[in-house]
Formats: C-alpha cells, structure tokens, sequence
C-alpha cells in the first residue's frame, strides 16, 4: 500500500489535551524541582503555577470568546450559503466564467439585459467569449430573460431595451425552443443571474446603473438565494410573453 493513501484523522479535542499535556507536564516537573518550597506553600510550586496560569486563563477564555463570535458570524454567512460578495456588477470576467460551464439553464431578470447580450450573445461577434450565450443555447441550455415593460424603464433606457428586444428576436429565430421572453408590469427592484445552481443577485436603484450596484453570489438551496428564486418564478408566471 502507498503511504499517499493512507490517511491520518485526530480530533480536536485529543489535540487540545495533547497539547495541554505537553506543556503542563514539563511546566510542573521544572516548578517542583526548582525550589525548596513545599509544593501547596506560599511562592511554592502550586502557587507560582497559578500565578502564571490565571492570567493566562483570562488571555485565552477572553481570545475563545472573540473567536467564538466571528466563528458565529462566518457561520451563519455559510448557512446562508453565499459564495462571493461581490462590489460591483461590471464584472464581464467573472459572469464569463459561469455562464461559460452552463448545463441546462439560464435566467436572466433585470432591468434592459442589454450589457449582458452585447457581452455574451453578440451575433456577429468573431470572438467566442462574446457568444457564450448562443454556444450554450446550441447545447441544449435553456435561456429564460425577465424585463420590464417598456413604458416601467426610464426614458434613457429605452434605446438599450430596443437593442435587448432586436437581438432576442434574432435569437428566437435561431434558437425557437431555447430562449424565452417575458416582460412584467412594474418598475424593476432586483438584478438576478442564474446558471444551473449559481445564483448572482444585486438590487436595482432607479438613479444608479445597475453595474455599479453591488451583488452576492450565492447557490440553490440556500435561504438567500431561494427567495430571489422563488420571486423570478412568480413574476415569470404572470409575465407577458413576448412571443
């Protein structure tokens, strides 16, 4: 058998009483076989070990509890199951990445989608990282975008839903099973992206562009990212087909 293969498993707390063995053992030995006190008189062995551990004691309980309190707070952040925090939206490299390992799904809600199909699913674009979207729509992938009617969108994005609306045309065409287009009646509050089980989700403010507003990076099953999930699959329901 190799020794790459065996494994080797201690708990933590024999480690701690290893640990702990291993230093009051020599600490006791050299205490008592230093002095000419009495082991329980005053300055001797037990009493110069409790001056020198009580304060210690203090030290570590006083560490343990602040590390009970941020190991709380990461605890909590890992049920929630949150992946990333990310500080901005504008980050085409990192949307690439994920989009680019999709296996059966992507959902796309936000106010014109317009950034995302001129970065990924840019027809006439000879660089596949611009195609990503088409690339997995020709997979089998299923593309579902969720938008705002028009008249809910701000006069300045009217141009960028125009865009939006003649590439999903064009998209349609080639792709008639694959993509899907609803349009919801009111104005946009939440920016989701999901492909397969990662969920990137991020608020929408009427006076900032949406890629300048912060997002999270979370996963199916976690509590955070369900409720975006469970609101896109309710909106979608009574959303406008545009086909």
């Amino acid at each position: 058998m190799s020794i790459y293969s065996r494994t080797f498993s201690l708990s933590w707390p024999k480690l701690i009483a290893g640990t702990a063995a291993a230093l009051l053992i020599p600490l006791i030995y050299f205490a008592s076989t230093h002095t000419s006190k009495g082991f329980f008189q005053e300055e001797g062995p037990l009493w110069l070990f409790m001056v020198g551990l009580v304060p210690g004691l203090f030290v570590a309980l006083l560490q343990f509890l602040l590390s009970w309190v941020e190991f709380s707070q990461i605890s909590k952040f890992r049920s929630m199951r949150i992946k990333e925090v990310l500080d901005s939206r504008d980050l085409s490299d990192y949307y690439l990445k994920i989009i680019s390992n999709a296996q059966t799904k992507i959902d796309v809600e936000g106010v014109t989608a317009s950034r995302l199909i001129r970065d990924f699913a840019e027809i006439n674009s000879d660089r596949p990282d611009k195609k990503i979207i088409i690339t997995a729509l020709k997979n089998g992938v299923k593309f579902r975008l969720l938008l705002p009617a028009k008249q809910f969108i701000a006069d300045s994005d009217h141009a960028n839903f125009e865009f939006t609306a003649q590439n999903v045309d064009n998209l349609h065409m080639s792709f008639p099973a694959g993509i899907e287009v609803r349009y919801f009646s009111h104005i946009p509050t939440n920016s989701l992206v999901r492909v397969d089980d990662d969920i990137i989700v991020g608020p929408v403010f009427q006076n900032k562009e949406s890629r300048h507003t912060p997002a999270i990076h979370t996963v199916v099953g976690g509590r955070y990212g369900q409720s975006y999930i469970d609101n896109f699959d309710a909106e979608w329901r009574d959303a406008e087909p545009r086909w």
